[in-house]
């Protein structure tokens, strides 16, 4: 005899059903897209690191582009991308522009001591911006060559005061290096002659180096470390105070909210972290930056002020 309960038991045996394979369906789709269930989703986006026009054929782009497969964000790796016109002007759009919520965790920018120096007035945006994280640095070095009679930067200065028509030093055509020269060297009593050769690269300084055109070269080391591998150049200490470090940051639109600034800073933490990405500095002779979180929001504006202070000693140290 048929039972009065079996037909409320197959109806309740068939939601238990349709219930299961939904709860399924759901974590399918939360396997493939973590962040579809939540308000991080935005995050899991493909990053596009944005390098400026200025240094589309540089390291920088490199390191760019390395930072994109080490990045481990979301199931895609990201892309670098360039941002057309002078360096000033695309990174002032970059910063100011509002994206909406859902694009703006997907572009990141790629700043460096020298396009921060590239800016001069124009970093009032710069100012308010948000670093996510310290990709390298990379010390600044004085060398000579191998059998080079200097031994210090005292005796390169001495042949400066007793003639600045001298081109005893040689250095890349870059703002942030040519400011750190006229840091180096005193300004006053040259009276505009100008004891330094401008190069197009630090590569090329080097080579000025190597033919005598110069006779001390300020680079940063990774330019530098292939010449001392094979013992070419030597270095001289840097003269007085902390050594000059340039630097790679990424910085983040202004749009972000704080929780999504959270979660980017979390990610680059664990990039500057992973040994992987270390050694690969290392071999590029640049080091890794270790900068908390809590660092982060003034390592800008320190860099601004020190960028503000060289572009003041570079206006009246530009070769004539």
């Amino acid at each position: 005899m048929t039972s009065v309960h079996t037909e409320p038991r197959a109806i309740a045996s068939l939601w238990i059903a349709l219930f299961a394979a939904a709860v399924g369906v759901l974590m399918v789709n939360l396997l493939r897209n973590p962040g579809a269930g939540g308000q991080s989703q935005p995050l899991l986006a493909p990053l596009t690191f944005w390098i400026t026009d200025a240094q589309a054929d540089s390291d920088t782009s490199q390191l760019a582009a390395a930072a994109s497969t080490h990045w481990q964000l979301g199931q895609a790796p990201g892309s670098v991308g360039v941002l057309p016109g002078k360096p000033a002007q695309a990174i002032d759009a970059f910063l100011s522009r509002t994206a909406t919520p859902p694009q703006a965790p997907a572009n990141l920018l790629v700043l460096t001591s020298t396009t921060l120096s590239q800016l001069d007035g124009h970093a009032r945006p710069a100012a308010h911006a948000s670093v996510v994280a310290v990709l390298a640095t990379d010390p600044l070095e004085l060398a000579v060559k191998a059998g080079s009679p200097l031994h210090s930067v005292a005796q390169a200065l001495a042949l400066v005061r007793a003639d600045p028509s001298q081109k005893i030093f040689g250095v890349a055509n870059d703002d942030w290096l040519v400011g750190n020269l006229a840091a180096l060297v005193p300004g006053h009593g040259l009276h505009g002659r100008a004891p330094y050769t401008l190069y197009s690269s630090s590569a090329d300084a080097i080579a000025g180096l190597t033919s005598g055109a110069a006779q001390v070269v300020l680079a940063p080391r990774s330019t530098l470390s292939g010449a001392l591998a094979t013992h070419r150049v030597r270095l001289l200490h840097w003269p007085h105070g902390r050594t000059p470090q340039a630097w790679i940051a990424l910085v983040a639109p202004s749009s972000l909210s704080a929780k999504q600034l959270a979660s980017l800073r979390r990610h680059g933490q664990a990039l500057t972290a992973e040994p992987a990405w270390r050694r690969l500095l290392r071999a590029d002779g640049m080091r890794p930056a270790d900068v908390a979180p809590p660092q982060l929001g003034a390592f800008l504006r320190d860099q601004l002020r020190d960028a503000r202070h060289l572009h003041a000693l570079t206006a009246r140290f530009v070769q004539s």
